[in-house]
């Protein structure tokens, strides 16, 4: 009986160990990977400005993207200070999310958010928002300020243009992100 206990103990154990080799590796591959989102963005251009996801020749469009689907971004580092992020919202379906630098979203919102067509935000850390509050600044009507745990990350806007005669006002919408540095 202790020979067929010691086979069983040796395959749980090596059962829990894989699970956990697996767990902690999937866990890291964000971290470990080559280069991020952001990183690649950061690679081709400067920060604050909007990179348009083309959907004609795939050059930059991320893998298995919906091709009834528009796409910007652009690149932040709030230790230098806040930016001032804005987006034209109409009828189409919009979102925008902001990721973080090594992925994952950290927040975001939809055109039914917005405020007089479109939407604007303020992304600052903790401390600016702080320091904000302690100057007694309001933020101006229709601004949402958004802190962040870190300061360095992506803003992607997204527009579904479900007809094709809806691209070109996806295009438009997406292109009329402005992401500055205040």
């Amino acid at each position: 009986m202790t020979g067929r206990r010691h086979i069983i103990l040796t395959l749980a154990t090596g059962l829990v160990l894989g699970a956990l080799v697996h767990v902690v590796a999937i866990l890291a591959m964000p971290r470990l990977g080559s280069s991020s989102a952001y990183q690649r963005i950061v690679a081709t251009s400067p920060l604050a400005a909007t990179v348009l996801f083309d959907t004609e020749d795939g050059a930059v469009r991320p893998r298995f993207a919906d091709p009834t689907v528009e796409m910007s971004a652009c690149a932040f580092d709030l230790s230098r200070g806040p930016y001032k992020i804005s987006v034209v919202t109409r009828d189409l379906v919009q979102s925008l999310a902001i990721h973080g630098e090594f992925g994952g979203v950290v927040y975001a919102l939809s055109d039914r958010s917005a405020a007089r067509g479109g939407i604007a935000l303020t992304l600052m850390t903790q401390r600016q928002l702080e320091a904000a509050q302690a100057r007694e600044e309001e933020a101006p009507a229709g601004e949402l300020r958004v802190p962040l745990a870190r300061p360095r990350g992506l803003i992607v806007v997204r527009a579904h243009a479900p007809f094709v005669s809806q691209r070109e006002e996806a295009r438009a919408l997406v292109s009329s992100l402005s992401c500055q540095p205040q």
